[in-house]
């Protein structure tokens, strides 16, 4: 009964003529589908469903109620329905929803998104020449445009958050030929490729959104780090940043916080080791003075952050046999800074995160060794003692 009245009322639908009778029919269908309890139940329903004038009202109607009406029974469809009945029934819609071409309100767009999204994450392998058709260069080129030009951050951020799926995604094939393709002809395509090196020609905030989607990528898969680096090379202008905007503090603070991120894997802290200019830079930052900028201390505890923990993730990859050993000057230079941080006779505003980084390299079975082995640690525990006999309850 329910499957022949929602029939009817997208029969009903196609009929109408003002707003006023859209939203009275559509509320119906959206009432008689909270009664469809059953996957297979919508299976049944969506092969009667008029799409194309479903689509066609989403595109010319402006009014915002029938607007939520309509991605509200959609999106219904959409969470029922398989990977293979969306791409078939919802391709018209979704090959072009997001161009800037086809002005598409937030709201459907916000629904184009979703759908996207469940595609994007599709776990079957076997699914993916059927998804390959909607994420072709093209598609990442709108979803790119989403998430740089868009002001509204629900819109960006679900562009972002498709963009990094489809990447895990591909990640999955085993065809490493097939992966290369996709990455060359589709991905990192030129026109794409412009886009993600277009970073002068926007704002700060925007910036480092791109620049930490570009991070979030190389952190996903060796492979992708490598096309992004090696062969695309959208980093150097992020590195450059890192070198040449020691004036704002806060657009370094920012660069710091990506930058850390970096140290997370292998590759990534292979690639960072090899960028000595950006850790000379910063390294002679902290262990400097400013006296022309007081503020300039602010920015400190965030150096101390980035190098505790590229030392402590060198360190655990080394202990692991993930990385190749090396003579790592950073020990040499930036531990006895902290311990001299620690031993300091007045409070620092550094003890805390001094503190910390301390036990964060410590975790590591070679940063308790490296540490035994300097006479100033015999003096820092005392230190240590001391502080927790007296010191704030924070600090303790």
């Amino acid at each position: 009964m329910q499957e022949t009245n929602l029939v009817r009322f997208f029969e009903e639908l196609s009929a109408t003529s003002t707003n006023a009778e859209r939203i009275q029919v559509l509320e119906r269908i959206q009432i008689e589908l909270l009664g469809v309890t059953s996957i297979a139940q919508y299976e049944q329903i969506y092969q009667h469903v008029p799409w194309s004038q479903v689509f066609q009202l989403l595109r010319t109607n402006d009014n915002d109620e029938v607007q939520r009406l309509l991605c509200a029974i959609m999106e219904s469809f959409i969470s029922n329905l398989s990977i293979e009945q969306i791409m078939i029934n919802f391709y018209p819609l979704l090959n072009t929803g997001l161009d800037s071409q086809t002005n598409l309100s937030q709201r459907a767009k916000i629904f184009c998104l979703k759908a996207l999204d469940k595609l994007a994450r599709c776990s079957k392998i076997e699914s993916y020449p059927l998804n390959e058709s909607l994420f072709q260069s093209t598609h990442i080129n709108a979803l790119l445009h989403l998430f740089l030009d868009s002001d509204q951050q629900t819109l960006w951020l679900k562009s972002k958050e498709i963009l990094e799926q489809l990447a895990r995604t591909v990640c999955r094939i085993e065809s490493q030929q097939t992966f290369e393709t996709y990455l060359r002809e589709h991905y990192f395509h030129e026109s794409n490729r412009r886009i993600l090196l277009s970073s002068n020609e926007r704002n700060e905030i925007v910036k480092l959104r791109l620049y930490e989607y570009l991070i979030d990528l190389c952190l996903i898969d060796a492979r992708i780090y490598k096309h992004i680096t090696e062969e695309q090379h959208l980093l150097d202008k992020f590195l450059s940043d890192c070198t040449q905007n020691d004036a704002d503090l806060l657009y370094l603070m920012n660069c710091l916080e990506l930058l850390t991120n970096l140290t997370q894997k292998s590759h990534t802290l292979t690639y960072l080791q090899n960028q000595t200019n950006v850790i000379d830079h910063f390294l002679r930052l902290l262990l400097t003075t400013n006296d022309d900028n007081p503020l300039y201390e602010l920015i400190k505890p965030g150096f101390i952050k980035f190098f505790g923990c590229y030392i402590r993730n060198y360190l655990a990859l080394l202990q692991n046999n993930s990385i190749d050993s090396q003579t790592n000057q950073l020990l040499e230079r930036f531990l006895p800074f902290l311990f001299d941080i620690l031993l300091q006779s007045d409070p620092s505003a550094f003890i805390i995160i001094g503190l910390d980084t301390i036990g964060f390299i410590g975790k590591t079975s070679n940063g308790k060794r490296y540490m035994l082995s300097k006479p100033k640690f015999a003096d820092f525990i005392e230190k240590l003692i001391q502080m927790i006999r007296s010191a704030q309850s924070d600090v303790r």
